[in-house]
Parts: C-alpha cells; structure tokens; sequence
C-alpha cells in the first residue's frame, strides 16, 4: 500500500532520495516506501495510523510484486518495506556514484 497518486516522476524522485541514502548488497538501493496490510495491521489501522493525511491510496499483492522482478524487503518499522526495482540503472544513471551512508542509528561495521 503506497499513499497518493503513483506518479512516475514522484515514484523516481522517493527512488533517488533513497539511493542516496541506503544500501543494498554494496550498491545504492533505489526503493520506494509502502505499508504492508498484514494481520495486525489491516488496511483500516494503516490508513488511521499511517496515512492520515493522504487521500488517495494504491495497492498490489506482494506476490504480484515479486512476479514482476521487484525485490520487498521488511525494515525496521513494522509494517513498513520498501520494494527494490528489478533493474536500477535509470535510477543509479541520476545518483553521483559515492559510499552509501548508515541507515540512521546504524552503527558503522
């Protein structure tokens, strides 16, 4: 579930955001953020707690998701994920190559 419209350009520019600054497998991991429906979070509490100020909403199967290529990784902040694009190189092409940063709080290794 993703709040507001799925416009490509927004969708792109959270991936950008994120290249910067996370990781994935020692490469920039372009993502964009989206709240599982989960059994203790079911769509009314996502909505109520998560999406308050957002009018409209989307939503795919995780299982359709993966089909497609995209990688759900969970994080931290249940019952936030973020889904990894298949092929990044668009988003990677528009991100100056640099070391990722920590995730915040992350300690370095």
């Amino acid at each position: 579930m993703r709040g507001s419209p799925g416009e490509a350009e927004k969708l792109l520019a959270h991936a950008d955001r994120q290249a910067r600054e996370f990781s994935l497998r020692g490469l920039n991991m372009a993502s964009i953020s989206v709240d599982l429906i989960l059994p203790d979070w079911p769509i009314q509490r996502v909505l109520q707690e998560r999406m308050v100020t957002r009018g409209r909403y989307s939503t795919c199967a995780v299982g359709e998701i993966e089909a497609a290529g995209f990688e759900v990784l969970a994080t931290i902040a249940r019952p936030h994920a973020d889904v990894v694009p298949p092929e990044m190189s668009t988003v990677w092409g528009r991100v100056p190559p640099r070391a990722p940063a920590p995730r915040r709080g992350a300690q370095p290794v």
